[in-house]
């Protein structure tokens, strides 16, 4: 990837990127419920060999998006509770709707090819 991208915003739109150094291994890139994409709704995020964990407070009916890093070597496991759409190259984006306010927890697993 370049050292610079290019983006078109639409007037009054404005956008938050986040950049991550690669560790080349899965890794969590950001979440849609804090705009400086810190991660602040986040109580506990854990990762091991094959899956990340994490547990986080959301809103209840609101979407909750979360962006995972998943390179070449890896094979992302299927999990009914969030649905994953490949966004772009490795990225990936988990979605899931809170039905009430609390803290859920998330499991993605993955394996090295």
């Amino acid at each position: 990837m370049g050292k610079s991208f290019d983006v078109t915003l639409d007037e009054c739109e404005s956008r938050v990127f986040s950049v991550r150094k690669s560790t080349g291994k899965v890794q969590l890139l950001s979440t849609s419920r804090h705009i400086t994409q810190g991660c602040a709704e986040i109580k506990s995020l854990k990762q091991s060999e094959n899956q990340i964990s994490i547990s986080a407070e959301l809103v209840g009916g609101d979407d909750y998006k979360f962006y995972v890093y998943i390179p070449q070597g890896f094979n992302l496991k299927e999990n009914g509770k969030v649905k994953a759409e490949k966004i772009s190259g490795e990225v990936y984006c988990f979605t899931y709707k809170a039905d009430e306010s609390k803290v859920y927890d998330f499991t993605i697993d993955f394996t090295e090819k």
